[in-house]
């Protein structure tokens, strides 16, 4: 139903419409934490590890590490359509890329909540 209003129902305007989505989050993140660094000025450890210890702080660099790694998802698996010619080794480095990603996200999020 939302593909019909939105006018995305190809794949294709999908995957444009979710990298223009995912910029938008990582914008929207990086104003939070540079607000987040204006108010509380942080020049000592003390104060980075509260600042870092803060729900919207870990929030924030979740929602902008997992939007990073779609929007690169979906960045490099359209390089690799276009210019990767042989199907075995698009396939692979498709496996390759995500496999990575998925690890990134998860050794981030280790490292958020950790």
């Amino acid at each position: 139903m939302v593909s019909l209003i939105l006018g995305i129902s190809r794949p294709s305007m999908r995957d444009w419409a979710l990298q223009r989505t995912t910029a938008i989050l990582m914008l929207l993140a990086i104003v939070i934490l540079i607000g987040m660094l204006a108010v509380y000025q942080p020049q000592d450890h003390a104060t980075w590890k509260q600042v870092a210890s803060f729900e919207l702080t870990r929030i924030s660099l979740l929602v902008f590490l997992v939007s990073m790694c779609l929007h690169a998802w979906l960045g490099i698996k359209d390089v690799l359509m276009d210019y990767v010619k042989h199907t075995y080794t698009r396939a692979t480095l498709r496996v390759l890329t995500l496999a990575s990603l998925i690890g990134y996200t998860l050794w981030s999020i280790l490292i958020l909540w950790g």
